[in-house]
Protein backbone atom coordinates (compact mmCIF):
# COMPACT_ATOMS: atom_id res chain seq x y z
CA UNK A 1 0.00 0.00 0.00
CA UNK A 2 0.93 3.61 -0.66
CA UNK A 3 0.91 5.97 2.13
CA UNK A 4 -0.28 9.63 1.14
CA UNK A 5 -1.16 10.96 4.30
CA UNK A 6 0.85 10.82 7.40
CA UNK A 7 1.35 12.58 10.88
CA UNK A 8 3.04 11.69 14.45
CA UNK A 9 4.93 12.82 16.74
CA UNK A 10 8.57 11.56 17.26
CA UNK A 11 8.31 12.55 21.08
CA UNK A 12 5.61 9.82 22.00
CA UNK A 13 5.88 7.47 19.28
CA UNK A 14 2.35 7.59 17.80
CA UNK A 15 1.18 8.32 14.36
CA UNK A 16 -1.43 8.22 12.24
CA UNK A 17 -1.54 7.60 8.14
CA UNK A 18 -3.74 6.84 5.36
CA UNK A 19 -3.02 4.54 2.49
CA UNK A 20 -4.34 3.34 -0.73
CA UNK A 21 -3.61 -0.31 -2.55
CA UNK A 22 -2.05 0.50 -5.83
CA UNK A 23 -3.26 -2.75 -7.17
CA UNK A 24 -7.16 -2.88 -6.14
CA UNK A 25 -7.61 1.06 -4.90
CA UNK A 26 -8.62 -0.29 -1.54
CA UNK A 27 -8.08 2.86 0.80
CA UNK A 28 -7.41 2.80 4.62
CA UNK A 29 -7.79 5.94 6.25
CA UNK A 30 -6.58 7.42 10.03
CA UNK A 31 -4.95 4.41 11.27
CA UNK A 32 -3.50 5.09 14.42
CA UNK A 33 -0.21 3.03 14.78
CA UNK A 34 2.60 3.68 17.31
CA UNK A 35 5.31 3.25 14.55
CA UNK A 36 6.05 6.96 13.94
CA UNK A 37 9.95 6.07 13.39
CA UNK A 38 8.90 3.40 11.37
CA UNK A 39 7.21 5.67 9.11
CA UNK A 40 9.45 8.47 9.11
CA UNK A 41 12.93 7.13 8.79
CA UNK A 42 12.80 6.76 4.65
CA UNK A 43 11.29 10.53 4.51
CA UNK A 44 14.60 11.43 7.01
CA UNK A 45 16.97 9.64 4.80
CA UNK A 46 15.97 10.63 1.10
CA UNK A 47 17.14 14.31 2.13
CA UNK A 48 20.70 13.35 2.74
CA UNK A 49 20.95 11.07 -0.84
CA UNK A 50 20.73 14.15 -3.09
CA UNK A 51 22.14 16.82 -0.62
CA UNK A 52 25.01 17.16 -2.79
CA UNK A 53 23.56 17.01 -6.30
CA UNK A 54 24.16 20.11 -8.49
CA UNK A 55 21.06 22.41 -8.39
CA UNK A 56 20.86 23.48 -12.07
CA UNK A 57 21.00 20.52 -14.09
CA UNK A 58 17.54 19.43 -13.25
CA UNK A 59 14.85 18.19 -16.21
CA UNK A 60 12.37 20.26 -16.93
CA UNK A 61 8.73 18.59 -16.64
CA UNK A 62 8.46 17.99 -20.19
CA UNK A 63 11.82 16.66 -20.40
CA UNK A 64 11.08 13.92 -18.01
CA UNK A 65 7.76 13.39 -19.11
CA UNK A 66 9.71 12.47 -22.91
CA UNK A 67 12.76 10.71 -20.58
CA UNK A 68 9.83 8.40 -19.24
CA UNK A 69 7.99 8.23 -22.50
CA UNK A 70 10.99 6.89 -24.19
CA UNK A 71 11.21 3.98 -21.16
CA UNK A 72 7.46 2.33 -22.71
CA UNK A 73 8.96 2.57 -26.29
CA UNK A 74 9.88 -0.63 -27.29
CA UNK A 75 12.81 1.01 -29.49
CA UNK A 76 14.59 2.35 -26.48
CA UNK A 77 15.34 -1.52 -25.05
Amino acid sequence: MLIHSFSGSPQNGRSSHSATCTTCGYRQLHIDEGCFGRHASPIMYLPGQYRSLAQDDALSCEKAIAKLNQIDNPEFI
